[in-house]
């Protein structure tokens, strides 16, 4: 070791070649972590939730999954309530949130449920969307407006004539529908029933399930393969350190024949 030191000290090559070996260890570190930073599936939502060409003249539609998560926000006036849960296949989970009471519902064999107690007991839908009309929630009743919208980019104009049967109104109101999300203003349907309403507007998010669960297994085996390859390099990169430390002059001396 004390020969390494006067060496390192006096022979400006071979200092060099130390220096340089430790900056490559240095290095080495450092593409690793980019590595596994860059592995990272970064959790985006569902690509594209409608389907269609994007021309004046398709018909639009949301796809819906089999399998999904829902959050569907309501704010009427000034009140905000709220309905989430998942849907997997013909059942349904719904929790309904007004004004921080939560209540929770199950959905199956065309049946609702609500729980008290500990146990599910049968209700009914009126008890469930007491809030807002499942019509205004309900992504098929949604596709059957946008059969009947006039888009304009991602904006779907529904005209009032054209969803209540005998109306000649000319109002209409506006679906928007961005990165997953869709939000309807129902504030010109409302006012036919209440003039005094100056807020509806649904707000309704839906994340497939089984592509959420493919991203999470990506991340999962892309984090352990990351790992298992910093545990071997780093133990590489430990082994040269050893190696400068307790065996300089062999080690360099392999540079320097």
């Amino acid at each position: 070791m004390k020969d390494f030191l006067e060496k390192y000290r006096t022979d400006s090559k071979y200092k060099a070649l130390v220096q340089l070996i430790g900056f490559g260890v240095f290095i080495l570190f450092v593409v690793i972590y980019a590595s596994i930073v860059g592995r990272a599936t970064p959790a985006t939502p569902i690509e594209n939730l409608i389907s269609g060409d994007k021309t004046e003249t398709q018909i639009d539609y949301i796809n819906i999954p089999e399998k999904y998560e829902y959050v569907a926000k309501i704010e009427i006036d000034d009140n905000i309530y709220e309905y989430s849960g998942r849907k997997d296949n013909s059942e349904k989970t719904i929790v309904k949130n007004v004004s921080g009471t939560i209540t929770n519902y199950v959905y199956k064999d065309n049946e609702y449920y609500v729980l008290e107690d500990g146990m599910y007991i049968k209700t009914n839908k009126d008890d469930v969307y007491d809030v807002i009309s499942y019509n205004y929630l309900n992504l098929d009743t949604i596709n059957s407006y946008l059969n009947k919208a006039v888009k304009s980019n991602n904006q779907y104009s529904v005209y009032i004539k054209d969803v209540i049967l005998g109306s000649e109104s000319e109002d209409y109101f506006v679906i928007t529908i961005t990165d997953g999300r869709i939000n309807i203003d129902y504030r010109p349907l409302m006012k036919l029933f209440n003039n005094n309403i100056s807020k509806y507007n649904v707000n309704i998010e839906i994340n497939e399930i089984e592509w959420k669960e493919l991203i999470m297994a990506k991340e999962k085996k892309n984090s352990n393969a990351g790992l298992i390859t910093l545990v071997v390099c780093g133990v590489l990169a430990m082994a040269l350190i050893i190696a400068c430390v307790f065996f300089p002059d062999e080690l360099f001396g392999l540079f320097l024949k």
